[in-house]
C-alpha cells in the first residue's frame, strides 16, 4: 500500500470548495458520492462566489490584526458576519482574544464589502418532515372524557 506524506495544509473556504468541485464536476462529467452530497450541502448555504470571498479575505487580511490566523478568516468567510456580535460569536469557538474595535472593524468590512455585492442564488433545503394533515388550529383543546386519566378512589 503506497505511503502518503502531506505536503502542506492550508484551510479552504466553502465558496472555493463550491468552484472547485464544479470544476472536478466538468472534467469528470459526475461527482462521487461524497462529492455530490459535498456539492448539495454547498448548494444550500454558500451564498457569494468565490471572487466575493477572495475580496472579503484580501480586505481583512489588510486590517493587519495579529493575532487573526488563516483559520478564523476561513471561518469568517465561510458565515459572513455582518455585526460585532455575530462575529464575536463565531471566534468563540477558538481560544483567541480581540479587542472590541478589531471586531467592530471586521463586521464593518465584511458588511461594506457584501453591501456592493449581489449573492448568488441558493437552493432550500428539502423539508425533513411532511406537511402535517391536520393544522393545529383545528384539533380540539379540550380532552375527551374517554381519554382523560381516570382517578383512582
Amino acid at each position: 500500500m503506497p505511503t502518503f506524506t502531506i505536503l502542506s495544509e492550508r484551510p479552504v473556504s466553502m465558496a472555493s470548495l463550491k468552484e472547485e468541485l464544479g470544476r472536478i464536476k466538468k472534467r469528470d462529467d459526475e461527482l462521487n458520492f461524497r462529492g455530490q452530497k459535498t456539492e448539495e450541502y454547498l448548494n444550500y448555504f454558500v451564498g457569494y462566489s468565490a471572487a466575493v470571498h477572495a475580496k472579503v479575505e484580501e480586505a481583512l487580511l489588510k486590517l493587519e490584526i495579529s493575532r487573526l490566523k488563516p483559520e478564523h478568516i476561513t471561518k469568517l468567510l465561510d458565515l459572513l458576519p455582518i455585526t460585532p456580535e455575530e462575529v464575536k460569536s463565531v471566534l468563540l469557538g477558538y481560544n483567541l482574544t480581540i479587542t472590541k474595535e478589531n471586531i467592530a472593524k471586521i463586521a464593518q468590512t465584511i458588511q461594506e464589502i457584501l453591501a456592493k455585492e449581489t449573492p448568488i442564488e441558493t437552493v432550500q433545503p428539502p423539508r425533513s418532515a411532511p406537511e402535517p394533515i391536520t393544522k393545529i388550529e383545528d384539533i380540539p383543546k379540550e380532552v375527551p372524557a374517554e381519554s382523560a386519566p381516570k382517578e383512582s378512589a
